[in-house]
């Protein structure tokens, strides 16, 4: 039986899954182990053209085509335009405003390069007032 939507669309979840590193076969398996349809080498092709142009989520071969044609790729896919680049920058950061530390963004997370223990920051010990019974 000739694949159907559902298979295009859970075999190209897959693929992504791999980060297109699936062959044909194993999405094939794949998808015969979940009880759906092999794809065709056509259909395979067209996940190696959607990958490439960032696409996250599946849209059929016909309809890829008309975007294509129209020159709206662009705004066809809810992917990123480009491919994220390893950060390493210096920052600081402040939880009064008042005092600042100095961090790292390292690949958009940040990171504290110097840690003040909270207790030399809040009052009586680090404990608030009101749990010490002022």
């Amino acid at each position: 039986m000739a694949a159907q939507f559902v298979d295009a669309l859970k075999g190209y979840e897959y693929y992504v899954e791999q980060r297109g590193k699936a062959l044909l076969e194993d999405i094939n398996a794949f998808l015969q182990s979940i009880d759906l349809s092999p794809i065709s080498q056509r259909t395979y092709g067209h996940y190696q053209k959607l990958l490439k142009r960032g696409f996250m989520s599946y849209v059929p071969i016909n309809q890829f085509d008309v975007y294509q044609t129209l020159d709206k790729l662009q705004v066809a896919s809810d992917r990123r335009r480009y491919p994220r680049d390893i950060l390493d920058i210096d920052a600081k950061i402040s939880m009064d405003k008042n005092t600042w530390n100095p961090a790292k963004i390292i690949n958009g997370a940040m990171h504290l390069t110097h840690v003040t223990p909270i207790c030399s920051i809040l009052p009586h010990g680090g404990v608030s007032q009101d749990r010490a019974g002022i």
